[in-house]
């Protein structure tokens, strides 16, 4: 029996997601949560503990590639917060809501659980690309 054939991610605070050199407005394809989280954990553990992270990038990207967006159900927010620092308001705008994902899951769901505590994208250390989980069994 398959488990773990679909997941939601339910995106808490506005998430920012770049993928071809452009910011994504609408759900994001499950890839590129998965790539820009693989950049995230990458970072970390490279800046904050002195190791990189050895993984088969290309292999993950290409199996994420395979699952598919079965329903959205969300939006483009634009947010604001002041900048002490530069005298200026910052944009920090992206989706919020529900992305439902359907595919091969289960290999991911350890990588998506440590997102839920690092977040994802752009703006990930004010607070934005929070997200929570939810799986169901099944198919």
């Amino acid at each position: 029996m398959d488990r773990n054939r679909q997941l939601s991610l339910h995106f808490q605070t506005p998430t920012k997601l770049k993928h071809q050199g452009r910011f994504l407005e609408g759900a994001p394809p499950f890839h590129v949560v998965v790539r820009s989280l693989m950049r995230r954990v990458s970072s970390l553990s490279y800046f904050h503990c002195g190791e990189r992270w050895e993984t088969d990038f290309k292999g993950w990207i290409e199996q994420a590639e395979r699952v598919a967006i079965v329903e959205a159900a969300s939006h483009w927010v634009e947010h604001t917060r002041f900048s002490t620092r530069q005298q200026r308001h910052m944009k920090l705008s992206g989706v919020t809501g529900a992305v439902t994902y359907k595919g091969d899951v289960a290999p991911f769901i350890p990588l998506l659980r440590l997102g839920e505590l690092i977040h994802v994208g752009k703006g990930a250390v004010f607070g934005n690309g929070k997200y929570q989980i939810r799986v169901a069994s099944g198919g």
